[in-house]
């Protein structure tokens, strides 16, 4: 009984530690590939390395800024380019196999003297030219057909249909349940990855458009391809990016922005803001706000578009906006949504009323000396020991806290930080109210050293336990051969038997104990990686203020040299 209960454990650990898990990735969607080339000056003044690193910054920081996972609805035409360029590419092909096989054969008659033998295979030969041209032909019906069947729909394109027409439009409605949708991904999965054509621009053509270009983007199976120039004049610079699509390099348009050479990741953030709706390729969606509470004068912002009349629908291109709701006494809610897949969103917002007043912040624990509070990045208040409160503002908001602490000279100066690392806490909404006492368990401690260090330990618990099995199982495995030698009357050496299992029990028990160790080591790691999550304060009732004995002169002495100290704009830090 005792060595089948170690048995099972030592099954329930190769269970749960041996035998990997297996994952199943699931069928992942076709992805439409953007990739963005070097901006280009038009100024040719414009060659010096500070110039050329905003032409590389600008388009790369547009790709950073490209949403992970954007769908791209694909339109009737480019589905239908895509195969016709397959098509012509194919037909190039047997073109160049046609002519090479027309060169064999007109070769033959220099390499045979004798009629019949050249009768013969010219007759092969030519076999072969049949073959090859009827292939051809069959590509040329093939795209005159699908050119065909593309005429007959013409009447209908989804990148040109605006909401009213798509509501009352029963064939546009059918045709749009039709339309594929393909994941937008990066080129080479990398937004810093520039992709070049290495192909020299002749005469005045569009070289975007140009064989050459078209082939070199179409064999990096790049479907859009991001283009720009630049602009500057001083410290502005004026950018404009278009965006193609291959094959048959098609322009989705152009945008353009003008900012402070120094700031390009806000002329990017703009630029990508604008391309969003021409790479998703979407009707404009319909955003309808319901506030509450209703009687509430409000002020809506989109992507710094304000609207103070509060309308009840907006009408916006699909993709990401930034959405502000502001009113008078209430908190402001600002959230960022990808506003795609759908024609019309409706936002609801529940606005908050500010909790104006003032709350007591104490420490669990006294501190050498004294310490610092921050909430939300703004000095609080020092306090020091046990017992003591500083007095935070509050308006309703979640509240996040840092506390410091600091040791002093025997002259009062500050000579050194107790610890450079902060204690961070947080203040929930349900504490957050007008004279309530909260109480900090301030605890400095250098997280990242302590999950290191509990890691380090996990990992050889665990190793100790894969070290310890195969002797387990070696051990199991010479016991149980030796049993069955013994039972079955192949040995009369009993002994053996013994011994081995001892050995296996031993074996075995080593590894239930590395087992037990690495289960442990694996919950304490767990428990120190959780404590980057600040912890929350404590919340004192009323009997316990009583209990505690808290003094109301305490608290106004120390509100005063905070509130002093706020207004002077100086460091309460004596």
């Amino acid at each position: 009984m005792r060595f089948n209960c170690i048995k099972n454990a030592v099954i329930l650990i190769c269970l749960f530690f041996v035998i990997p898990f297996t994952v199943i990735a699931e069928t992942s969607n076709s992805s439409w590939v953007l990739a963005a080339e070097k901006f280009s000056y038009k100024q040719s003044a414009f060659s010096n390395s500070e110039s050329e690193n905003i032409s590389s910054i600008i388009p790369q920081l547009i790709l950073e800024q490209i949403s992970a996972g954007l769908k791209r609805v694909i339109p009737n035409q480019e589905t239908l380019n895509r195969k016709l360029s397959e098509l012509q590419t194919e037909r190039l092909s047997l073109f160049l196999q046609l002519s090479k096989e027309i060169k064999t054969r007109d070769a033959l008659v220099l390499k045979y003297e004798s009629a019949s033998k050249l009768k013969k295979y010219i007759a092969e030969q030519e076999k072969v030219i049949n073959e090859v041209q009827k292939k051809i032909d069959a590509n040329i019906e093939e795209t005159r057909k699908l050119e065909q069947e593309f005429e007959k729909d013409k009447n209908f394109d989804d990148a040109n249909v605006d909401e009213s027409k798509v509501s009352s439009n029963k064939k546009a409605v059918s045709k749009k349940t039709k339309e594929s949708y393909e994941i937008i991904s990066l080129y080479k999965d990398d937004s810093t990855a520039l992709f070049d054509a290495n192909v020299k621009k002749s005469g005045s053509d569009n070289i975007y458009t140009s064989y050459d270009f078209n082939k070199a983007v179409t064999s990096s199976n790049i479907n859009g391809l991001l283009t720009g120039s630049i602009i500057a004049y001083g410290e502005y610079i004026a950018v404009t990016a278009e965006l193609y699509v291959y094959p048959l390099a098609l322009s989705l348009g152009s945008v353009m922005e003008v900012g402070l050479a120094s700031e390009s990741l806000q002329i990017a953030r703009s630029l990508a803001r604008s391309l969003t709706p021409k790479l998703a390729n979407t009707f404009p969606v319909k955003l309808i706000f319901d506030v509450m509470p209703e009687d509430v004068e409000t002020k809506i912002t989109v992507d710094d578009i304000v609207y103070t009349n509060a309308p009840e629908s907006i009408l916006v291109d699909a993709g990401i906006h930034n959405i502000s709701i502001e009113a008078e006494n209430f908190n402001t809610e600002s959230f960022t949504y990808n506003f795609i897949d759908k024609n019309v969103f409706h936002v609801t917002v529940n606005m908050v009323e500010k909790k104006l007043g003032n709350l007591k912040l104490g420490l669990k624990k006294s501190v050498s000396d004294f310490g610092v509070f921050y909430i939300n990045s703004v000095y609080a208040g020092d306090i020091s020991n046990k017992g003591e409160f500083v007095s935070v503002a509050i308006d309703g908001n979640n509240m996040i806290g840092q506390f410091y602490s600091y040791v002093k000279s025997d002259d009062g100066t500050v000579t050194e930080e107790k610890s450079s690392l902060p204690s961070y806490f947080y203040i929930p909404k349900k504490y957050i109210g007008d004279g309530n006492y909260l109480l900090v368990d301030a605890k400095s401690e250098d997280l990242a050293a302590l999950i290191d260090k509990s890691r380090r330990r996990m990992y050889t618990g665990y190793t100790l336990l894969m070290l310890s099995l195969p002797f387990s199982f070696y051990s199991y495995g010479k016991f149980y051969s030796a049993k069955n030698s013994y039972e079955l009357g192949y040995t009369s050496d009993k002994n053996e038997v013994n011994e081995w299992r001892n050995r296996t029990f031993c074996a075995m028990g080593i590894s239930v104990a590395f087992g037990i160790n690495f289960a442990v080591q694996l919950f304490r790691y767990l428990k120190t990686a959780n404590k980057v999550v600040p912890p929350a304060v404590k919340k004192l009732s009323y009997n316990k203020i009583l209990k505690e004995n808290i003094i109301d002169s305490k608290i106004e002495t120390i509100e005063t040299e905070t509130i002093d100290g706020v207004e002077d704009g100086k460091d309460i830090i004596r």
